[in-house]
């Protein structure tokens, strides 16, 4: 079973033209979807970024989002998730706990809790480049999810590539969605 990022590859390869991201009126490309995270891990590379690190992906469910989150994975950095309407204090108590290596979110979702951390914007215009890499192992760590913490502080759920991965083809198994579903 290939990794999200392994098969985003491939469909990348197969289908360049089809949609991969539609979000209200803006349509995302399978081939645009892979330069994009290309180009995010080309700036988290240049920040130092390499497998194992930590990112902290602060933002709503955009296209950028998803671009940073793939770049991650790209690059076998770690995701942290962070709702960006989640208080100060959750934010920095996150931050203490996960130790990121660089925080990515839009200009508008950074806060100045986050400056003593080197942040990137979400650049969507950014130029085009790409990175070599293999790809993450399936058992590396993909994610760490935090929950709300409603009954006490938030507690991280490690999540390995193989989770994400089969979580993907199980939920494709169910909802039986094909690749000519979206055009």
């Amino acid at each position: 079973m290939p990794s999200l990022v392994a098969d985003l590859r491939r469909r990348a390869a197969l289908h360049p033209q089809r949609p991969a991201l539609i979000l209200g009126e803006e349509v995302v490309t399978y081939a645009e979807l892979w330069d994009r995270l290309q180009a995010v891990a080309v700036e988290f590379t240049r920040a130092g970024v390499v497998a194992g690190d930590r990112i902290l992906l602060l933002g709503k469910s955009t296209p950028a989002f998803v671009y940073g989150y793939y770049a991650a994975h790209w690059l076998g950095a770690v995701a942290i998730p962070v709702d960006p309407q989640a208080p100060p204090s959750r934010r920095e108590e996150l931050i203490d706990r996960t130790q990121p290596k660089l925080v990515f979110g839009s200009a508008d979702e950074h806060h100045p809790s986050l400056g003593r951390i080197r942040a990137l914007q979400a650049l969507c215009g950014l130029p085009s480049g790409s990175v070599d890499s293999a790809g993450p192992a399936l058992d590396a760590l993909a994610d760490v999810i935090f929950t709300t913490g409603t009954t006490g502080r938030p507690k991280g759920v490690r999540l390995t590539q193989r989770n994400i991965a089969t979580a993907a083809h199980h939920i494709n198994a169910v909802i039986r969605c094909r690749e000519a579903d979206v055009e």
